[in-house]
Formats: C-alpha cells, structure tokens, sequence
C-alpha cells in the first residue's frame, strides 16, 4: 500500500508529499488533492495515458474528474460528494409561480420565498446582503433559492465555498429539489432551515 495524490488532470499517481503534478507537461497544483491509499508499492511514475480511468465520476457539471478510486465518498478534485447530492431539477424552468410560498429559517429570522431569493453580499444582487455582509466565506454572488412549479430549489453560482444541502456538498449551477426540514449551508456561518410550505 502507498500513500499517493491523484492528479485531476492527468490522473497521475503522485507520491502523497508531491504538491505540483510530476505527469510529462501536466505540472497541475495538488495542493487541495487529499492523499489516499493504493494497492501498489509505490505510486506510478508512468505516463497518464498508461492509467486507466476507472474510477468513479463526478456529478460536478464543472469538474467531471473521473478517477475517484472505488468506496471514495467526496470528488478527489472538488470535494463534491460522489453519488447523488440531490434531485435535480430542470434549469429552465423559470420561478415565476407564487404559490406555494416556501420559508427559509436564516439565523437572523425568517424569510418567506414566493419567487426567487438570491443569496450574497452584493446589495444589488441579493436584498439580505445587509444582514450577511459580515459573514465569512460568503460570496458576493453566492447562491440562489427558487420556487419552480410546486417545488424549492437551491443553486450554487459557482461560489468559492460552494453550497451544502444536508452536509453534502453540491454540484454548482444545478438547480436542487429542496424538502422542508433540510438544512442549507452556505458557509460555516450561515446555515439555514427549510421551515414549511403554505399557499
């Protein structure tokens, strides 16, 4: 068994004390790359394309890193959690439709969702930016939650932090089915509660 960092690129196994990728023209940062344990005893040195992906793929629209070793829980490459995170839901499907009205339990108060509600620091892009200004790890355009049809939905906009439905982290730009009682992340500092649906 050897300790190794998996390069997202190239898919390279680097030994775990390497933190930029040692594949022929790759030089990719593994930096944020957890090590993990292979069967060989030593990492490989061999070119990428000697590797078989065989891994499993990430759900992460923006990431797709196909080599996480079989039984890994989160994405190697962008700690999304590999499997389903959540029922997807169609990103044109518009939130106009006022009801049901959903409500959002922030730390501050609750906030009743009959549209969309955007989420951030940016005072022209979200209207509890004022409240959140403060927050860490909050980006100025962080996220969104929309009513769409008869459903709440939550959307990462790509954010730094990214988003957490349940502890889970979730692919970004995808629209994901919310249910009453989950519990929204958007950093360690603002978590919210889905509280309840009524017309």
């Amino acid at each position: 068994m050897a300790l190794v960092r998996i390069c997202p690129s190239c898919s390279l196994q680097n030994p775990a004390d390497t933190f930029v990728c040692k594949g022929p023209g790759c030089g990719t940062s593994l930096v944020l790359i957890q090590p993990i344990m292979v069967e060989d005893s030593k990492p490989k040195t061999s070119s990428a394309t000697e590797i078989p992906k065989t891994g499993r793929k990430c759900p992460n629209p923006e990431c797709r890193f196909d080599a996480n070793p079989q039984g890994q829980e989160n994405c190697l490459r962008c700690g999304t959690l590999l499997g389903e995170t959540c029922t997807t839901l169609g990103s044109s499907v518009p939130g106009t439709m006022r009801e049901p009205t959903f409500g959002i339990r922030f730390p501050f108060g609750e906030v009743r969702i009959d549209g969309t509600l955007n989420i951030g620091r940016d005072p022209d892009f979200s209207p509890i930016a004022t409240r959140i200004d403060g927050l860490d790890r909050v980006s100025r355009r962080h996220a969104e939650i929309r009513v769409t049809g008869d459903k709440l939905a939550v959307m990462d906009n790509g954010s730094m932090n990214g988003v957490l439905v349940n502890g889970r982290k979730i692919p970004s730009n995808t629209l994901c089915e919310l249910r009453v009682g989950d519990e929204v992340s958007f950093s360690s500092q603002l978590k919210t509660i889905v509280t309840g649906v009524g017309s």
